[in-house]
């Protein structure tokens, strides 16, 4: 059944009351539901592929895999924390040493805490300083965790 045209009237001109000049689609767009179906597990099916061609275009160039071994041999062998930083601070195989890194960044607080936070890559701030979540960022994440309780 067709809408009713004053009803499609009045809407028109409710909108040229709020300011609204143009519209950008020809229909409405229900951007929760497009967002509910973007955050859905995506399943790819893939022939059966070696290590090396399954990891991504970017990393296979890049990604040394004699240092990943050697990078999980000296992990495995680390007793504590401190000897896991030290192995680190040691190891030779990291790209970011080779793109300017000036110490390995490994951690701060509380070995024991209930909670573990693991950033992605140190900035700049934290390679200079040699700790963690100590630049910008890291001060506004000591604040939220801080009022989490």
């Amino acid at each position: 059944m067709p809408a009713d045209p004053r009803a499609i009237e009045s809407l028109l001109a409710f909108w040229v009351d709020a300011g609204v000049d143009v519209t950008y689609a020809d229909g409405p767009v229900d951007r929760m539901a497009a967002g509910l179906e973007a955050l859905k597990p995506k399943v790819v099916v893939q022939p059966a592929a070696t290590a090396q061609s399954a990891r991504p275009a970017m990393l296979r160039e890049t990604v040394d895999a004699g240092a990943v071994v050697a990078a999980r041999l000296a992990a495995a062998a680390a007793e504590d924390l401190a000897a896991l930083e030290a192995a680190i601070a040691a190891f030779e195989g990291c790209e970011l040493k080779r793109q300017g890194a000036r110490q390995a960044v490994f951690a701060r607080g509380a070995p024991d805490a209930p909670v573990m936070v693991i950033g992605e890559g140190p900035g700049a701030e934290e390679d200079a300083q040699g700790a963690p979540f100590v630049g910008r960022a890291g001060k506004l994440l000591d604040k939220m965790l801080a009022a989490a309780g």
